[in-house]
């Protein structure tokens, strides 16, 4: 008997925007990345256009694959900013110039007639994390990816939890401790202020001023060469007052995510984003916090750690939403 061609299964394909780039992949219905591209961006550019760049580059990818349009089931998009999921709107999205209340799905739905789900960038990266990483076979998880910004993505009972207004996990806006209530922090929240990479690069740009730490010196000529990359070298180097700073940022963070794993009861904490680069460093004074100001039962079992999956993250968490959650196809 000849055996017919296994049919071609449906494929999605997981967006990720940000300031300066945009990726993308086709998954199959099990999940696995057979294209992917990215193309640079400015953050100037327009809503218009970039959601132009990224249709053609998602046909681009079917041609390579030489699949038709047909094949594709649906769409997801991460965004950083505020995002209405039932809509797929795009309230604000940080670092890209004009996106106010911008209609994302309609604008992809005119190319692709297909669901297109948007979503919170860090909320993907949780699911990616649940789906992938270290938060897999778990059915809670706090996932915090503190960067230019301070991030939350909340899981509970397997789902993800968005709020009221689509805005929980929005922990960059806590303060972590009272002498801070009566600041005026601007666009910026508390915790970002004081716990952000922009606000430990400019910390080191000061300190190098007041005490010219020896790694530091090492690295770069000037404080304006400071980035996180280097403050990561720095500490591998063993630089103590780098590491200093860290702790206390690290402390910062400790002291928002100590009641969130009381109150809502996790266990598992996930530290991603460009300061999970710093490794123990950053890990230990925030799980010593959670130690030291938690139930002993809750301490006892809360566990933080440094997220393993990298760039390719948001994506992941893309491709589960919808495989997972939406179209239910693996």
């Amino acid at each position: 008997m000849t055996r017919r061609p296994e049919k071609p299964r449906p494929l999605v394909a997981g967006v990720d925007i940000g300031g300066s780039h945009f990726s993308l992949a086709l998954a199959d219905g099990h999940g696995r990345f057979l294209a992917r591209a990215s193309s640079p961006i400015r953050g100037d550019e327009g809503p218009d256009h970039i959601l132009t760049m990224i249709s053609d580059a998602i046909e681009a990818a079917l041609r390579e694959r030489q699949r038709r349009q047909e094949d594709l089931r649906a769409v997801g998009v991460a965004v950083p900013g505020f995002v209405d999921p039932e809509t797929g709107i795009v309230g604000v999205a940080s670092n890209l110039a004009g996106w106010t209340n911008v209609p994302v799905a309609e604008a992809l739905r005119r190319r692709f007639p297909v669901p297109v789900q948007v979503e919170n960038d860090v909320n993907l990266a949780a699911l990616g994390e649940m789906w992938r990483g270290a938060g897999r076979g778990r059915r809670h998880l706090l996932f915090v990816a503190p960067g230019t910004g301070i991030g939350a993505g909340i899981i509970i009972d397997g789902r993800l939890h968005r709020g009221a207004h689509h805005f929980a996990g929005e922990i960059g806006y806590c303060c972590p401790s009272p002498e801070y209530l009566d600041e005026d922090y601007g666009l910026l929240g508390c915790l970002e202020t004081l716990a952000s990479t922009r606000s430990l690069v400019q910390r080191a740009q000061s300190m190098w001023e007041d005490t010219r730490p020896s790694a530091l010196r090492n690295l770069v000529a000037s404080p304006d060469d400071i980035t996180t990359g280097v403050l990561v070298q720095a500490v591998e180097a063993g630089d103590e007052a780098v590491r200093a700073m860290l702790a206390e940022a690290g402390g910062y963070l400790g002291q928002v995510i100590t009641p969130l794993v009381a109150g809502l009861n996790i266990h598992h904490v996930v530290i991603a984003g460009s300061m999970a680069r710093f490794g123990k460093a950053l890990i230990q004074p925030i799980q010593e916090h959670v130690n030291s100001h938690s139930l002993r039962t809750l301490a006892e079992n809360a566990h933080v750690e440094a997220s393993q999956l990298g760039q390719d993250i948001v994506i992941l968490g893309a491709a589960a939403l919808l495989l997972s959650q939406e179209l239910q196809l693996s």
